[in-house]
């Protein structure tokens, strides 16, 4: 006989050896699928970013600053001067800026350039190089006589000075 512990004690008797049942369990394997896959997935976007062209950087972002730095210091000389821009459409619907200095008086003789930017329509984006009135009251008029299409329109305006070129801008309501 059996003493419990699967020995066999006598002649003829067969041990009954008790085997623990393993169970087939998922987890182990699914864990490693997933680091391998994440693993392989920072692989594939690793060569994916670095064998595309980059397009963060286009041009010459110092350039670009210098830009920006001469537009700031347009419009601060545009402020330092004291001039009143003042955006209108004559009966033809063509723009129409008048100038004036601190003292009311009208500011004549300046070469005035206007970029005109419709925030809605880009294709209606034009620059418009203006003539003073020959009345000289400090109007300056779109020689071509374009009419402007209702709606909002951001008016950057440059004027040459004695001191260098100004800007200023604004937006404006036909």
């Amino acid at each position: 006989m059996s003493d419990g512990g699967g020995q066999m004690s006598g002649a003829g008797e067969v041990a009954v050896s008790r085997q623990a049942r393993v169970e087939f369990s998922p987890w182990p394997y699914g864990i490693m699928i997933f680091f391998v896959l994440l693993f392989a997935g920072g692989i594939a976007l690793y060569l994916v970013a670095v064998s595309g062209p980059s397009k963060w950087l286009e041009g010459n972002p110092y350039e670009d600053g210098m830009r920006y730095q001469q537009v700031i210091e347009q419009e601060q000389r545009f402020l330092a001067l004291g001039w009143l821009a003042q955006t209108e459409t004559s009966s033809d619907g063509a723009l129409v800026v008048s100038l004036s200095a601190p003292d009311n008086q009208p500011v004549t003789g300046r070469a005035l350039s206007v970029y005109l930017m419709r925030p809605g329509d880009s294709t209606l984006d034009r620059r418009l190089v203006m003539t003073e009135d020959s009345s000289l009251n400090g109007r300056y008029f779109d020689p071509h006589h374009i009419p402007l299409a209702s709606g909002l329109w951001i008016v950057d305006l440059q004027i040459l000075t004695d001191q260098g070129m100004a800007r200023s801008r604004a937006r404006f309501v036909r």
